[in-house]
């Protein structure tokens, strides 16, 4: 920093501001994804003393989600904080929407780590009630439980450009996550990528998702989740069209979210 004497430095996690000369005289940034304090438990207290520190002397303070700003905002007593959400990346699919079957056999796919927010307990219980239900789950196993049923199907990882072919003939995307302190925090980017595969969603609902309504199929509790499961099946199309999903995905994509930042760096 000292040699290449930067206009600029964009920080992403509190304890980066230790690596700032007391004596760098640019601007800034910090960009905060996550609630680090809810994530890091054991180190609670020092990530505490770094984001005080940090939110005090970044120029411009960043966060991916309402909650988060609002969080940081009672947190560190400060009301400066801009929310650049999380985006889409990468192609926009030129698939079109097929045609629901709806047979015996229904199908729903979860793309992602597999850890302890997954909830284990919605899809144990769904595949008792529902006979004709199958789960294909793509992704990591990081924690919890390993469901042991002949119609769970723990893919493992799979290549990002495998993945449409993967999943091309379920019937649905799920996000079934626990709602916590960390959850309730994050504007998810698997929501972003499971409107590009043009499928119908079935999520989770928390606040801060809530702009997807268009989009998802939400549930909150297991009385949900089977009631909009059973809607979900009964429809005769997918909830959106082909033209709002590109619509949605021009509009939230990356060079979008950067375009927000460089407006903030250039005020």
């Amino acid at each position: 920093i000292k040699n290449f004497k930067p206009n600029i430095i964009y920080l992403t996690y509190p304890t980066q501001i230790y690596s700032i000369p007391d004596d760098y005289a640019g601007k800034i940034v910090y960009d905060c994804m996550d609630d680090h304090l809810a994530i890091n438990n054991k180190s609670r207290e020092s990530i505490f003393k770094a984001e005080k520190i940090l939110v005090q002397r970044a120029n411009i303070v960043i966060t991916s989600s309402k909650s988060l700003k609002n969080k940081l905002e009672n947190r560190y007593n400060i009301s400066r904080i801009s929310i650049v959400r999380n985006g889409f990346n990468g192609p926009i699919l030129e698939i079109k929407q097929q045609q629901l079957k709806r047979n015996k056999h229904l199908t729903l796919a979860y793309i992602g780590t597999i850890s302890h927010w997954f909830d284990t307990e919605v899809i144990k219980k769904s595949l008792k009630e529902i006979p004709e239900l199958n789960y294909l789950l793509i992704g990591p196993f990081d924690a919890g439980e390993r469901i042991s049923d002949p119609r769970v199907n723990y893919m493992g990882t799979v290549n990002h450009n495998q993945l449409f072919n993967k999943i091309k003939n379920v019937d649905a995307l799920i996000m079934p996550f626990q709602v916590n302190q960390i959850i309730e925090s994050v504007d998810p980017v698997k929501l972003y990528e499971y409107i590009n595969f043009n499928k119908d969603i079935l999520s989770v609902e928390y606040d801060e998702i809530e702009r997807f309504n268009s989009f998802v199929y939400f549930y909150k509790t297991y009385e949900n989740y089977i009631a909009q499961l059973r809607e979900l099946m009964q429809a005769k199309s997918v909830k959106y069209t082909d033209a709002d999903r590109k619509e949605f995905l021009e509009k939230n994509s990356w060079l979008e979210r950067v375009r927000e930042v460089n407006s903030l760096l250039e005020k």
